[in-house]
């Protein structure tokens, strides 16, 4: 069984318990080791649906990115008052970061400032070329969907960097063609630059490559490899893809699901979060779990 292999030759998960982080380690190179002595790694990029990091908590962005050191962060689902307060922290921990906001809604459980919720990109090398792109379609007002982009230094090479987050997954599937619009809109202008990286929550899995709207495809085509490298889309014709891909328990095998398992979403078997790579490879993947978020932080090595 393929994902049986791949848990035990692979994974060799290893548990380890941080004040902000419990973390698990994959994929062959010893996490953090190019961060050692409080540096930040320039290889390293990660992407986190934060949710709100519990309506108004700093801390808990500091945290993690001081845990983790990684060059360029993307953020979904984030209060960006406390982006900004979460790089005051940093740059007292002395860890200067730049940060560039993306689409973004007024959301008052933010708590305190400029209550806006949305995207957010944090690098530690310059940013420049910046600019948002909204989706002409989305699901309403609650969401600003929608993508940013930026030019930055990663592992020594300028780098054309998306973060994006697609039209919520609902049950029965009503919205695919939401999605499927999106990411056609974002494989189209990330394509266009010959070394570029898509981070993000698409809200949709690995095997909806298959079907009249297929998100994930139109990344594929483009060129961009998901940074989990066993994780494709499984050979076999569209007629055999799940029916119901909210409860199928292995959409496409060895893929790696970035979904807490909680009691609100049991079981975490679904992957929703991104890292795609063009013109670019990775050496490493990491997945960690903040509470009380609902997702798991991605983090991979450039080379």
């Amino acid at each position: 069984m393929r994902n049986g292999r791949r848990s035990k030759a692979r994974l060799a998960m290893v548990a380890v318990a941080t004040s902000a982080l419990s973390m698990v380690a994959l994929s062959g190179v010893a996490p953090a080791a190019e961060s050692a002595g409080g540096k930040i790694n320039k290889y390293r990029v990660m992407t986190w649906n934060s949710h709100g990091q519990d309506w108004s908590n700093p801390e808990m962005i500091a945290g993690v990115i001081k845990e983790l050191k990684p060059q360029v962060i993307a953020l979904q689902e984030t209060c960006l008052n406390d982006v900004a307060e979460a790089q005051k922290i940093l740059k007292s921990q002395k860890l200067a970061y730049y940060i560039s906001y993306g689409p973004n809604v007024p959301n008052y459980a933010c708590g305190h400032g400029p209550l806006n919720h949305g995207m957010a990109i944090l690098s530690a090398a310059e940013v420049t070329e910046e600019r948002n792109v909204e989706y002409p379609y989305d699901e309403g007002p609650t969401e600003k969907r929608g993508y940013q982009m930026l030019t930055t230094t990663i592992a020594d090479k300028k780098v054309r960097v998306f973060n994006t987050h697609l039209t919520a997954s609902e049950k029965g599937g009503t919205d695919d063609w939401l999605r499927n619009d999106q990411a056609k809109r974002l494989a189209r202008e990330a394509g266009r630059h010959d070394r570029a990286l898509v981070l993000g929550d698409f809200n949709a899995e690995p095997w909806s490559a298959y079907g009249k709207n297929r998100p994930m495809r139109h990344m594929f085509n483009a060129g961009f490899k998901d940074a989990d490298r066993d994780c494709r889309p499984a050979k076999r014709k569209a007629e055999e893809a799940p029916s119901n891909h909210h409860t199928s328990a292995e959409p496409d095998g060895a893929c790696l699901a970035t979904l807490v398992n909680n009691e609100a979403n049991p079981p975490a078997i679904r992957k929703f979060d991104y890292i795609l790579l063009r013109g670019l490879t990775n050496k490493n993947i990491q997945l960690h779990t903040s509470h009380p978020t609902d997702h798991r932080i991605f983090v991979t090595d450039v080379k």
